[in-house]
């Protein structure tokens, strides 16, 4: 039978693996460090309250998932207070505006931001951070501490899966 966890092994074993699920969901470096940052200093907090469940990844992964459920409940919480939007300042921009054609646009994002979302952690962030983010290469392999390389062939790789996902989702249109 392995040893017990302990605070500092859970730590070195899972920091990366949290680093980069929460890259993944926030797409911001600083977020992602905090978010870490208070996850292991609820595992600190709670780790003598564990009546019957074991420490280990899955327990401190629960914690992080409640930790990103806390600050997206907050996030969204700040934005709707913010959102106060004067209907009548709201113009078209384009006299050439096509509903449908617009409508067509809305499906295809929002079955791309599918497709992005069912992609792999490390791939989903390379490419939010590369594209969504507009980071170069080299940005978003500092902001995902890989090498541009990896950055590179990840990209590569997620790119083929978006676009077999976004056949799927279009009937094999490209």
């Amino acid at each position: 039978m392995s040893q017990p966890y302990t605070p500092e092994s859970l730590y070195k074993s899972e920091y990366k693996v949290l680093f980069t699920f929460f890259i993944a969901k926030k797409q911001n470096k600083q977020e992602a460090e905090d978010l870490c940052g208070q996850t292991f200093l609820q595992m600190v907090n709670d780790w003598d309250k564990r009546q019957f469940e074991e420490a280990s990844p899955f327990w401190l992964r629960s914690i992080a998932k409640n930790v990103l459920n806390n600050k997206v409940r907050s996030d969204q919480t700040s934005k709707r207070a913010a959102e106060v939007v004067d209907i009548f300042s709201l113009e078209i921009a384009d006299s050439d505006f096509d509903p449908d054609n617009h409508i067509d646009q809305q499906r295809q994002n929002q079955a791309l931001d599918l497709c992005i979302e069912q992609l792999p952690p490390q791939m989903n962030a390379a490419i939010k951070f590369r594209y969504m983010r507009d980071s170069s290469v080299e940005e978003t392999a500092s902001g995902m501490n890989i090498r541009p390389g990896t950055v590179k062939s990840t990209i590569n790789h997620a790119m083929a899966k978006l676009k077999e996902c976004m056949q799927r989702t279009s009937g094999g249109r490209p």
